[in-house]
């Protein structure tokens, strides 16, 4: 198998830069709508707990079904925040890889005397954090405790 000449490399390159950026986007979409569709339903039931309709009487096993169901759909969303933001950040970084390989961190490579992209980007991805979860894990647990909070309050 002979050696890929440049042009079809920089191709090759391009469409992975492409598929990794859709991948990254999609990850971080998921996170929003789940986080957005669970508070949704947590706020929902809270309403519904508080409003002065409700037919629901709370004795002790309910509740602590109630409570055990909460707090495991709550482990669940945030494990599931946790895990698609490390795969997010994968995809981030081998896309900072293929702009870093296409030459767009490079002064002149693209524009004359500039870079296209500031050199901080060039770490995106690499960094060890969920700092763009945290609101998320935040959101989902402010939301469950509120839930909670109105089932022990309306009994």
């Amino acid at each position: 198998m002979g050696k890929m000449d440049d042009s079809k490399l920089f191709q090759l390159k391009l469409t992975l830069l492409e598929k990794h950026s859709h991948q990254h986007s999609d990850l971080r979409q998921k996170i929003h709508l789940t986080t957005e569709r669970y508070v949704t339903i947590m706020l929902a039931l809270t309403a519904l707990v508080n409003s002065k309709l409700t037919l629901f009487s709370f004795n002790v096993i309910v509740q602590v079904i109630a409570y055990v169901l909460l707090i495991s759909a709550m482990s669940s969303v945030i494990f599931m925040v946790l895990k698609d933001n490390k795969s997010s950040l994968q995809h981030a970084k081998i896309v900072s890889r293929l702009n870093e390989d296409l030459g767009l961190f490079s002064k002149g490579k693209v524009i004359n005397h500039t870079t296209l992209y500031p050199s901080k980007w060039k770490n995106w991805g690499n960094e060890k954090n969920i700092k763009g979860s945290i609101l998320h894990i935040t959101i989902v647990f402010v939301s469950t405790v509120m839930l909670i909070a109105s089932i022990v309050l309306a009994n």
